[in-house]
């Protein structure tokens, strides 16, 4: 929704636990005493087009605040295509860029824990240009 801030992590779903523990740090790590804290912080899991996460993953992902979206896949050049298979997908995570009805985007993997609070990170105004 335009105007709100987000967390966003791209993954597979073998990287479900990681967006678990990273979902409850991030929400352990908002300041949920604002009155906007859940209303101008959007979650959002990006899957990677084409991958399919169980439902019963989707549940628990739900139950700690991401809302799961798809992230376009996109073809290459096999001369652009990481040699090694688990960085294939790497290029999912230029979709933070597309993500343009945001006011602003900070891009976290899921093995990233939010270890402080993010607030200030979340105003955005550091990044206004």
């Amino acid at each position: 929704p335009e105007g709100k801030e987000s967390r966003t992590v791209f993954s597979k779903s073998d990287y479900i636990n990681g967006a678990l523990a990273l979902g409850m740090s991030l929400r352990q790590n908002m300041n949920t005493d604002s009155p906007t804290a859940t209303t101008t912080t959007h979650m959002l899991f990006l899957v990677r087009d084409g991958y399919t996460i169980p439902k019963s993953d989707e549940e628990r992902l739900r139950a700690v605040g991401w809302t799961i979206g798809t992230a376009p896949k996109y073809e290459l050049e096999k001369q652009y295509i990481p040699r090694f298979a688990r960085y294939a997908t790497t290029y999912t995570k230029l979709s933070a860029m597309g993500l343009s009805e945001y006011k602003c985007v900070m891009l976290m993997d899921a093995d990233t824990l939010a270890v402080g609070n993010l607030d200030s990170l979340m105003d955005c105004s550091l990044f206004a240009t």
